[in-house]
């Protein structure tokens, strides 16, 4: 996404497109973070990154959150 000027225009306006008509917007299979701090910037609603973690197990999910552990 980041390497290339036409995918970050193509981003940039499928966001601003989304915002204008009020739809949620989920960037999915983020890996990187220079892809998280770009879509921070352009105020994307929902990141699911690999960048913090592969996808868990409903179970390791709540463990986690019991424990309060923060990624």
């Amino acid at each position: 996404m980041i390497n290339y000027k036409g995918d970050l225009l193509i981003v940039k306006a499928t966001i601003t497109m989304s915002k204008t008509l009020n739809l949620e917007i989920i960037a999915e299979v983020v890996e990187h973070k220079k892809h998280v701090d770009f879509l921070k910037k352009q105020k994307c609603d929902i990141i699911q990154e690999f960048y913090l973690s592969k996808p868990l197990p409903v179970s390791k999910l709540k463990k986690i959150w019991k424990c309060g552990n923060r990624f």
